[in-house]
């Protein structure tokens, strides 16, 4: 559990990070898609990627719904492997 509190994010701080830094594509690093944090990085000097983020705050939700959900399918498969060994 202690795995998963760790590495959880908040739908709160996406959707700030997404409004005020998301043309530097930093809400995309901070929920650990690298590659489009890149992307938006490299082209943000059009301030296209700043009108994606605007929409990308709104969906906020679900993406960092998605993330806490890998980080719980990680957490457990540690666990189960934790207890496997354990029994052996």
């Amino acid at each position: 559990m202690s795995e998963y509190s760790e590495e959880k994010r908040d739908v709160f701080v996406g959707v700030l990070l997404a409004i005020f830094l998301g043309g530097f594509g930093i809400h995309k690093f901070w929920i650990g898609e690298t590659t489009t944090g890149v992307i938006y990085l490299l082209f943000c000097w059009t301030f296209i990627p700043s009108l994606i983020a605007i929409v990308d705050a709104c969906l906020m939700g679900s993406t960092v719904k998605k993330y806490n959900n890998k980080i719980a399918r990680k957490a457990y498969e540690n666990v189960r492997i934790r207890r496997s060994y354990s029994k052996k």
